[in-house]
């Protein structure tokens, strides 16, 4: 049997966003990949409308930057992430950069290649 109920159900809004990334430590040459879910006030996994998605902001800390989803920083240290769309705002990821570059550094005066 039926029940006719005498408030509409409330239209499903944006009430959560969560970030995550596999990996949150690394080097100066690497780029980070962050991943977003949305949810909804029922807790129900959420898609966002484009003007949700136009409206999203990427707050980093500085010498950070994001292309899409993806982080990149310059130099070693500790960076924040957080992405908000309208007064939501997501967790804070935190990523610590513990190395410069990514490739070993070739001495220039090693004597190869340099003889005149």
């Amino acid at each position: 049997e039926f029940s006719v109920y005498d408030s509409p159900e409330e239209v499903a809004k944006l009430s959560k966003i969560t970030l995550s990334c596999d990996n949150t430590e690394g080097s100066t040459s690497q780029s980070f990949t962050i991943n977003t879910s949305f949810k909804d006030q029922y807790d129900v996994n959420y898609t966002l409308t484009s003007e949700e998605q136009a409206a999203m902001q990427w707050i980093v800390s500085e010498g950070a930057s994001i292309i899409g989803n993806v982080l990149t920083v310059e130099n070693r240290g500790t960076y924040t992430v957080k992405a908000k769309i309208g007064d939501i705002t997501s967790n804070e990821l935190t990523f610590n950069i513990i190395a410069e570059g990514g490739q070993p550094r070739i001495k220039q005066d090693s004597g190869f290649g340099n003889r005149r």
